[in-house]
């Protein structure tokens, strides 16, 4: 009992340690790393002598890398455990963000940005998912979703200390303090994310269970013993003979091993069913009913999930769609809107205030998003296509707004419906597949999503170069999204007719 009561104390003060420092160890990193480079795109652009279309391919590609690497992260959080794959990837965040506040040329910030710190964040992410799912079972959404609401925060804080700092230390000074800062992550992760030895306490627990699952497997086979001994009283020597050899498998072979009372002990009733192997119940004719309930016992073996999947799921393929062109969308939206705000005249500080007001919505969308389909005030797919249709709108308008409180309100809902984009995206991929194929699947559209998302910056960056105004970036983007919104109603309006013809067809 004193065991067992200490166990509950260590877990409830590791969930307590987790919900705060996971979060924290979040902010540190993607919540300073990012503004550091987006905030100052502009800065970059003339500190390297580059162009938009260059910087935008260097930022955008660093977070393709999170999503087209993830695989590889799995392998090394399976080879070297969690923690190690948490601390290397914090090292490789501080590491390239140092190395990117004194930068010269392109192709250093491409090696620093792009792809030191994009893979580190991608061993930070996947190593935390990993050791949350498997730490908190069935509360593990919950402290996931607490991780990048730390990101979150850090986009709405940062900017306005950046824009702050950046008077006194320059551009490259206040990346340099942002890495300072985000190297005390390193010794958080040391203490968050500890390699917990088994106690004492773990072995009592386990030798516990392990009684507990052999008395009740003991006890369910001494009773059907005498369930088979009371079906033969009253019947002749042959029908009893014939009973005992067509009963169950274990039983047979008990009496091929010679007579025993029927009164053993449980103990020796346990260490003759741990004797059986399937060799044996396999020599023993089958009966019907025992067959038929070892079938439905044996687990029902699947395919392997395959590529295959995407042609055979309609559904599936048309998500698929809808999420390659919004990363890119969203991605190219997102790496220059706070550039084109101050190229457009507006002060750093006003476009600091309209970042903060994205990362506020964004805050709102990913965690609020599940709440109308789980409440069934409107399912989520339906949420997810209006979504599209609002993101559109508010890229096509962004550029043609003048006054700060609308483009603060137009920051705001575009932050809380992209949160949405990105934070109901798997529930609605879950509802395509199966458990099992979930994770597969989710892993293989990251792949082209990667690259859709390595390209936006890189394509929205070019437009603007060629035009000289982010105007025609951001209608495409808005279009995107336009895009993606049609083709999930012409979805409704196939599934409709098809239920109707259908339904006539039954009529007839």
């Amino acid at each position: 009992m004193v065991s067992n009561m200490c166990t509950s104390d260590s877990r409830r003060k590791q969930k307590l340690t987790k919900l705060i420092g996971v979060p924290t160890v979040y902010f540190l990193a993607e919540g300073i790393v990012f503004p550091s480079v987006g905030f100052f795109l502009v800065d970059f652009i003339d500190g390297l002598d580059t162009n938009a279309r260059s910087m935008g391919f260097v930022h955008s590609l660093y977070l393709g890398i999170i999503l087209l690497l993830g695989p590889v992260a799995t392998l090394i959080a399976k080879r070297f455990g969690n923690r190690a794959t948490i601390l290397a990837g914090s090292s490789m965040v501080v590491g390239g963000l140092v190395v990117t506040s004194q930068v010269t040329h392109i192709w250093q910030i491409l090696l620093s940005h792009s792809l030191v710190t994009g893979c580190g964040l991608c061993l930070l992410t996947q190593g935390m998912v990993y050791d949350l799912a498997s730490t908190f079972n069935k509360s593990a959404s919950i402290y996931i979703g607490f991780m990048y609401a730390g990101a979150s925060v850090g986009f709405v804080v940062n900017p306005l200390i950046f824009s702050q700092s950046r008077l006194y230390f320059g551009w490259r000074g206040t990346i340099l303090i942002g890495s300072a800062v985000s190297m005390h992550m390193l010794p958080l992760v040391l203490i968050l994310f500890r390699i917990r030895r088994p106690t004492e306490s773990d072995d009592v627990i386990t030798r516990e269970v392990c009684c507990k699952e052999n008395d009740e497997l003991s006890t369910e086979m001494t009773s059907k013993q005498l369930t088979n001994r009371k079906q033969c009283v009253g019947e002749s020597s042959y029908e009893c003979s014939k009973n005992d050899e067509d009963n169950d498998g274990a039983k047979n072979i008990v009496v091929e091993k010679g007579s025993r009372n029927i009164h053993q002990s449980v103990d020796e009733c346990a260490d003759e069913l741990s004797e059986l192997t399937t060799e044996d119940v396999k020599k023993v004719p089958n009966e019907p009913e025992d067959q038929r309930q070892l079938e439905a016992c044996e687990p029902q073996q699947e395919n392997p999930p395959s590529l295959l999947m995407f042609c055979k799921t309609p559904s599936l393929l048309l998500f698929s769609t809808v999420y390659f062109f919004g990363r890119f969308a969203y991605i190219g939206f997102f790496v220059h809107f706070t550039a084109s705000l101050i190229l457009r005249g507006f002060s750093e500080q006003d476009a600091a205030l309209v970042f903060t007001a994205y990362g506020i919505g964004g805050m709102l969308g990913k965690s609020c998003c599940g709440i109308p389909g789980r409440f069934g005030i409107i399912s989520n797919y339906n949420f997810y296509m209006i979504s599209m249709f609002i993101i559109g709108f508010c890229f096509v308008t962004f550029s043609s707004i003048t006054n700060m409180a609308t483009l603060l309100t137009n920051g705001f809902v575009v932050g809380g419906f992209i949160g949405v984009f990105v934070g109901l995206f798997p529930a609605i991929t879950q509802s395509c597949v199966s458990k099992e194929w979930f994770n597969f699947a989710y892993g293989y559209i990251g792949i082209p999503t990667g690259v859709s998302s390595a390209l936006g910056g890189y394509i929205m960056g070019a437009v603007y170069d060629a035009s000289g105004v982010y105007t025609v970036s951001f209608y495409i983007a808005g279009i995107c999204f336009f895009f993606n919104g049609i083709l999930m109603f012409t979805k409704i309006c196939i599934d409709k007719c098809s239920s109707s013809r259908r339904s006539n067809i039954v009529c007839d």
